[in-house]
């Protein structure tokens, strides 16, 4: 009388879950959006952090230069090239006694215009600087100075010799932005150069140093383009 209808057996694929096409779309693009946002942002930041690097280097050099202890002398240097080569050479006028030149040297009216023309020397003519940046690297260099005497002799003169013996830069670390802009490099200021130097900054390397141009007042960078600030870096 009653027909007993047996159920057809489910499939076990019918259980099954998955992931369709729009959902991956959707995910897709959230990836993709999140990316266009996110990769400005790490550019900024990478920005950010060689503009900090680059203000270090460039102070922490300029400190070996002319200022205090730089960070990349050796710990036990408490001043840069031209602070310890005036006190030096000071050190050296106010102890003069007995020089070969002229016995009327060791008076003091007489030590006294020997340190104002060393001053001025050391100021104006770049004696008081490093003669080339390869000179802030060298442990043993011997500065020598012919000062004039004021003795009533035109060439009447005392020799300063002045043993510098002290690496005031380990390094020159490579500029920041080499990996991303292959022209970035450093480049320094001569006190005194020739008239046929046109250039205002030379390379480290340039076969000028010491020979048309010496005196290394500053360093500068070159090529790095402009900062997030606006600012150029070629001003810093």
């Amino acid at each position: 009388m009653y027909k007993c209808f047996s159920a057809r057996p489910r499939d076990p694929r019918d259980n099954r879950t998955g992931v369709t096409l729009v959902e991956i779309l959707i995910v897709t693009v959230v990836i993709a959006l999140m990316a266009a946002v996110s990769f400005p942002v790490y550019k900024i930041i990478q920005q950010r952090e060689k503009e900090k690097r680059l203000r270090k280097i460039l102070s922490s050099v300029r400190s070996a230069i002319s200022g205090s202890k730089s960070p990349l002398s050796a710990r036990e240097f408490v001043e840069g090239y031209r602070t310890y080569v005036i006190a030096y050479g000071s050190y050296l006028i106010d102890n003069i006694s007995s020089p070969p030149e002229d016995p009327l040297v060791a008076a003091p009216g007489i030590k006294k215009k020997i340190k104002e023309n060393f001053l001025k020397l050391a100021n104006n003519e770049g004696f008081g600087y490093p003669e080339s940046p390869q000179k802030l690297l060298d442990g043993n260099v011997i500065v020598k100075i012919d000062v004039p005497t004021g003795l009533g002799a035109p060439n009447a003169i005392y020799t300063l010799t002045i043993p510098v013996e002290r690496r005031f830069v380990r390094h020159i670390p490579p500029h920041p932005f080499l990996g991303w802009i292959p022209s970035a490099h450093f480049e320094y200021k001569p006190v005194v150069k020739d008239v046929t130097v046109l250039e205002t900054t030379l390379p480290y390397d340039s076969t000028h140093w010491g020979n048309k141009a010496s005196g290394v007042a500053d360093i500068v960078s070159r090529g790095a383009g402009q900062a997030l600030n606006g600012s150029k870096t070629d001003d810093w």
